[in-house]
């Protein structure tokens, strides 16, 4: 048997429990040998961890079944935005959050629905986390609601006619941009390479 430690989590996520390379969890005075089988007693054990109430994780190669309100691990940021219109959500404060380092491709269209509280989109540090447009579009167009986007660097965007390569923000948007990193972003075509405000509200804490 073995005593096992108890992780600390990253920031917005519970510590599930221990499990080997076949999917049994364990726990602790769980008798090791006769699940590893015969051979040398060495076993390899993940932690894993689930978000906390609120909390939507962005998984890559999460199953797209676990992208609901009970498992709330989503494959990509796109699924995550859709899963906020889940009624359950309603009136609540929510965070979509990236648990580790990584970069994401793609440009994001951000309207919550109107009976959620708030919406945030939470990286793990603009050193770690990267949203990259590709050169596609705004990285975030925020069409409306409360919405901050936090601790990630956002780049790669290009603006359209309309303008905003990093964040494009509609009127009566309400964003706030903390400890973003917000570069690499271009507004060719328009105005506001890295954040356009177009009569919303925009408040930006200690970003770059």
């Amino acid at each position: 048997t073995q005593t096992l430690p108890t992780p600390t989590p990253p920031a917005g996520w519970l510590f599930q429990g221990w499990y080997t390379s076949s999917g049994t969890q364990v726990s602790n005075g769980t008798n090791l040998p006769p699940l590893l089988g015969p051979g040398p007693l060495t076993a390899t054990l993940t932690a894993h961890y689930v978000p906390k109430a609120d909390t939507i994780g962005v998984i890559p190669g999460a199953p797209a079944s676990y992208c609901n309100v009970q498992v709330a691990q989503c494959p990509t940021l796109a699924d995550a935005l859709a899963l906020t219109a889940d009624p359950s959500y309603a009136r609540h404060d929510v965070t979509i959050l990236f648990p580790g380092a990584g970069t994401y491709d793609g440009t994001f269209t951000i309207s919550p629905p109107a009976d959620l509280a708030s919406l945030t989109i939470e990286g793990d540090g603009f050193q770690n986390t990267t949203l990259d447009g590709q050169g596609a579009g705004p990285v975030f167009t925020v069409g409306s609601g409360t919405v901050a986007i936090t601790d990630m660097t956002v780049t790669g965007g290009q603006a359209g006619a309309a303008g905003g390569g990093g964040v494009a923000v509609a009127a009566g948007a309400n964003v706030t941009l903390a400890g973003d990193l917000i570069s690499g972003d271009q507004a060719t075509g328009g105005v506001g390479g890295g954040v356009w405000n177009n009569d919303g509200t925009v408040t930006v804490t200690d970003s770059t």
